[in-house]
């Protein structure tokens, strides 16, 4: 199966290429190269870890459809055994004598990850998995990734690197020193991790050897003081969701989302022209030579100077071109200015970076990030993605036609399952009192009900001002948010909201009382029993904490412990954002839905018949299927049907069924 892949004949010592830079004695380390290939069966739990070449890891993410592959694969397990198995380590462009045949090591593996019952254990293991997985090595069981659990024991960490958990629960972190150090004399660069890891494929298997052991020994022990924890605070459902979740968000990245990237190449070519005429006219206007630039102070002055703008100054008295200040101007020339930014934004994000960058052979491979972690992630639950982003390609506007590159497999149609107005039904469901009751009642008799529509004929007033109004509440937006959405003052926002919350006081009074809870006891907790820490203090004396971030800055205030607020300033403590408890309840409790759904179709086989879908955005989910296969229309509607019924609530979570030929053009399906 893997004969004529570029690893063949690896392990000779043949010379490759040359390499003048003389390089570092290599010091005894203790490694020795595995005798063999053992039964590892007795095990319960197998620690994976992989060492790779990954040129573009850090600016496009993993080149494994690129021009990435393993270097080597080390492998633990519960029961004591530890080893690096070496496969294409280079050494001074000479590959190293010490690497074994890849065939023969991705075989064994295959064997020894096949076993259903052995749980695998590791960090960020659908990188692992996926390169391992190009490589023809096969697995199964259930997976444990010790940052998946750590971000659902600490979502409010600054990092999740295996160094720093392995720090929290043991005291000491990886193997590495020795390693950077002959990196840093043999390749140049800091001897640290940062800027060394992209050369661990080029270092001796005798140094990258210990380093790649405690990758996979620290799991193993991490593991044994998370679950603990995950138990004592009832972690154990949600922790089961994430990782039954992640076979099915590798496989999604394996796909990739078919694109069009000549459409969005001639996108590109009319933005260009439209911003150079614009570019052109305003270097004609302030009368320079050089081509105008939208970013430029210099330039911005000569435009403001000769309209007559009004000056609006920073605190240091220097002329403000801040985007607030741009965006406030209604002169013909300065909309130029804007125009010109966001085509730049549009081609440098879109065009030149997702699209320019990202497809390989007419597909998008991003990473869906499920929970915290260094590269992305949310403390909610909810999804994010990276490398790239594609859940910020907008929905609306001119720019919206982006999504039209994105399409559905040859001879099939875009399907998009869209949870409809999801956050006022988990209010409904959360909810207390006649208001609340009433919704229910609506929500039961029709579950296509308009939230905003009820409440906004109930206070009187237009449905706008309601939406906006009830996404404050659940939100934790404060009136000048209010206001300024209404683009009115914040008087007449006070009149609308006092009006709102009349007619609709439940969801004031939930707002109140999750905001009390996370108080009280420090955090609040969603559908699959998640947590949200509100671990965070600020002096509770307002003038006191005001004084202080006037000073320096918004937030400098806070500390972690009631403690450090008394000795520092002096006054009782208070924990922060606890007004946002609601809004992380309605946040993680829609992620808790869409991701319990995933995992129950995936399973269920749902998939097996139209494919893992395309993407996944907020509360959607996008697939591909052929509309006039009975079976793929059955499958698409078992997906709508496990969104639905995923968790028992008190009200009905309708998802809205939307189908076209891409992601922007679909339109509503009712099925016969």
């Amino acid at each position: 199966m893997l004969d004529g892949i570029f690893w063949d004949g690896h392990g000779n010592g043949k010379k490759k290429r040359a390499d003048f830079r003389p390089l570092a004695p290599i010091p005894k380390t203790g490694w020795v190269k595995p005798s063999g290939y053992p039964d590892l069966s007795s095990a319960n739990i197998i620690s994976i870890d992989i060492e790779t070449r990954d040129p573009d890891l850090k600016t496009m993410g993993s080149s494994v459809r690129r021009d990435g592959y393993i270097a080597g694969v080390a492998v633990g397990t519960d029961d004591g055994f530890r080893s690096y198995y070496p496969i294409a380590h280079e050494v001074g462009g000479i590959m190293s004598p010490h690497n074994m045949p890849a065939k023969f090591v991705f075989k064994w593996l295959s064997r020894e990850l096949g076993r259903k019952e052995q749980f695998k254990i590791g960090a960020n293991l659908l990188y692992d998995l996926e390169y391992l997985e190009h490589a023809g090595v096969t697995w199964c069981g259930q997976i444990i990734d010790v940052q998946i659990a750590e971000p659902l024991i600490d979502e409010n960490n600054f990092s999740y690197a295996l160094d720093r958990i392995a720090n929290k629960y043991l005291g000491e972190s990886k193997e590495d020193e020795a390693l950077h150090k002959w990196a840093a004399q043999s390749y140049g660069g800091k001897p640290t991790r940062t800027d060394q890891a992209r050369n661990y494929w080029r270092c001796p298997p005798e140094l990258v050897g210990p380093y790649a052991i405690s990758d996979i020994d620290l799991p193993l022990r991490i593991w044994e003081h998370q679950k603990m924890i995950i138990k004592q605070q009832n972690l154990e459902n949600v922790f089961d969701m994430e990782s039954r979740l992640m076979p099915m968000l590798l496989k999604m990245k394996q796909k990739g989302v078919r694109v069009d990237p000549k459409m969005v190449k001639k996108l590109g070519q009319e933005w260009r022209e439209e911003r150079g005429i614009l570019v052109r006219n305003l270097s004609k206007f302030v009368n320079i030579r050089e081509e105008f630039n939208a970013d430029d102070k210099g330039h911005l002055k000569l435009l403001w100077d000769k309209q007559d703008l009004p000056v609006v100054k920073t605190k240091k008295g220097q002329q403000s071109f801040a985007a607030a200040v741009i965006d406030a101007s209604n002169d013909p020339f300065v909309n130029k200015v804007k125009r010109i930014r966001q085509l730049t934004k549009s081609i440098g994000t879109y065009v030149d970076g997702y699209f320019g960058k990202h497809v390989i052979n007419g597909r998008i491979h991003c990473q869906f990030n499920q929970l915290r972690s260094d590269d992305g992630g949310t403390v909610s639950g909810r999804f994010s993605s990276s490398q790239p982003n594609l859940q910020n390609v907008t929905s609306r506007g001119e720019f919206s036609v982006l999504r039209e590159a994105f399409l559905p497999e040859p001879g099939q149609r875009w399907w998009k399952l869209d949870y409809s107005s999801i956050e006022p039904r988990l209010c409904a469901h959360y909810g207390s009192g006649p208001s609340a009751d009433a919704l229910r009642a609506l929500y039961k008799k029709n579950p296509k009900t308009d939230f905003y529509l009820i409440a906004a004929d109930a206070a009187n007033i237009e449905r706008p001002p309601a939406k906006v109004v009830a996404l404050a509440d659940m939100y934790g937006r404060g009136l000048a948010s209010m206001a300024l959405a209404l683009g009115i003052t914040e008087k007449e926002a006070e009149r609308i909201k006092d009006l709102m919350h009349k007619a609709n006081p439940f969801i004031p009074a939930l707002a109140k009382a999750a905001s009390n809870r996370a108080k009280q006891r420090g955090y609040i907790t969603m559908l699959s029993g998640r947590r949200r820490r509100f671990d965070r203090w600020s002096p509770k004396n307002w003038d006191i904490r005001k004084k202080y971030e006037d000073k320096n800055g918004y937030g400098s205030a806070t500390r972690d412990s009631e403690e450090e607020i008394l000795a520092e300033f002096g006054c009782s403590a208070q924990r922060v954002e606890t007004h946002k408890a609601l809004n992380s309840i309605l946040q993680g409790g829609s992620a808790d839905l869409i991701k319990k759904a995933m995992v129950e179709s995936f399973e269920a086989g749902v998939y097996d018949e139209i494919g893992v879908p395309q993407l996944t955005v907020h509360d959607e989910l996008d697939l591909s299927a052929d509309p006039e296969n009975p079976a793929h229309v059955e499958a698409i509607f078992e997906a709508k049907n496990h969104m639905e019924t995923s968790y028992d609530l008190g009200v009905f979570p309708l998802v809205d069924v939307e189908m076209g030929p891409n992601w922007k053009q679909v339109e509503d399906y009712e099925r016969n």
